[in-house]
């Protein structure tokens, strides 16, 4: 299936007592042989390593029912390695008792994972989703507006506006200049007002724009808004939007509306990155100045875990390559590593405690951000984790 956003969520519901097989793989076309690709190789490896590991740590009945679900998956598996298929990125989600299997593609890389977990393991798509959050971009030309969007590193177009102007009934009138001194002159006037027209009817053809592009903004759910063209043009249509909630608008002069969706997505990403790391780092900033006032926002393993516990968090933020190990309860409480619950519950050792963070947090109806390298160290000291809270 072609991945949104929401699918995390229900990802994050996908558990069973006997295991949740997650595979993922980067079919990356540079790897391709004659042979095998070097990507179907690694997932055969991993398969390989998930049966040494069951035949040791699992007892008879889970091994045979685990063994028994591999044979049953065996063309899901096959189908998630082939080159022919589409997608940079691939997963593959199956509950091991039964159930249904679920496959993601999106055109980013993903890192190389085969487990066997009581639920799915979702952190490689939180962090996908988190640096391919759906972004538009409108490429505007004196010829037209396009609207593209952007997506886990895909790029198509959603709308085109033609801005053909009738030059036919705005043509200069008069004759030649010759015998009539004045008559440089007055072509000159005759030019600028043209020109003052044409400035004027594009001005209203982007004004009129305007609408689609909001709207499909909005539709579309996008973070960010890339607006491009010529540096005159760019400010006319920019300068005409309103401002939109949780939307952030860049501006990139820089002339994309000839080229194809994935020619104007490789040239947006530079500024794309950027608007990303600084919308992290606000976000870091907000959440750092509300824990630190006493306000709706917590810093810190401990505290961010309580809150978690209570249902309190809004919005986790969360180190992207940082692991902590810590405890989970049987009533679902996650602690860090040497704490107890007040109640002192049985606990069970938790080594994927950030995996359960994001689950819990999606499950509870959170917003989660995965830190990109260039902005986690800005929750230094905070052991990578803080949280806008609820209340």
């Amino acid at each position: 299936m072609e991945f949104v956003q929401e699918d995390l969520r229900l990802l994050a519901g996908m558990t069973d007592e006997t295991g949740v097989l997650s595979v993922y793989v980067t079919a990356d076309p540079r790897q391709e042989s004659t042979t095998r690709p070097a990507w179907q190789v690694r997932v055969e490896n991993g398969l390989a390593a998930l049966r040494e590991r069951a035949r040791t740590e699992l007892p008879r009945e889970r091994r045979t029912v685990l063994e028994k679900r591999l044979q049953q998956l065996g063309p899901s598996l096959h189908s998630l390695v082939q080159a022919s298929r589409p997608g940079l990125g691939r997963a593959l989600f199956a509950p091991v008792s039964d159930g249904e299997v679920r496959t993601v593609e999106i055109q980013m890389p993903l890192p190389d994972v085969v487990t066997l977990e009581p639920s799915a393991h979702i952190r490689p798509l939180a962090a996908a989703a988190s640096a391919g959050a759906p972004a538009g971009v409108a490429a505007v030309g004196r010829e037209g507006l396009r609207l593209l969007d952007l997506r886990f590193g895909r790029a198509r177009e959603v709308r085109a506006t033609d801005f053909t102007i009738e030059f036919e009934d705005w043509r200069r009138s008069g004759g030649p200049a010759s015998g009539n001194p004045s008559s440089g002159q007055q072509n000159v006037s005759q030019v600028d007002r043209f020109h003052n027209r044409m400035e004027d009817r594009l001005g209203r053809l982007l004004s009129a724009a305007t609408s689609d592009v909001v709207r499909h903004t909005t539709e579309q759910g996008w973070q960010y808004l890339v607006v491009s063209g010529e540096r005159r043009l760019v400010e006319m249509l920019a300068d005409r939007l309103p401002e939109m909630h949780g939307t952030d608008v860049v501006r990139l002069s820089q002339v994309l509306h000839p080229l194809s969706p994935a020619k104007v997505a490789e040239a947006v990403g530079p500024a794309l990155a950027e608007a990303r790391q600084r919308r992290e780092q606000r976000l870091v900033e907000k959440v750092m100045d509300a824990a630190l006032s006493g306000g709706t926002g917590t810093c810190g393993l401990s505290d961010t875990l309580g809150s978690l516990n209570e249902g309190r968090i809004a919005h986790l933020l969360i180190d992207g390559e940082k692991e902590w190990p810590g405890s989970r309860a049987r009533d679902g409480r996650l602690f860090p590593e040497g704490e107890r619950a007040p109640d002192g519950p049985e606990t069970d050792p938790e080594p994927e405690l950030g995996e359960r963070m994001i689950e819990r947090a999606l499950l509870e109806g959170a917003e989660v951000t995965v830190l990109a390298p260039e902005s986690a160290p800005r929750l230094a000291g905070t052991d990578g984790v803080a949280a806008l809270l609820r209340w």
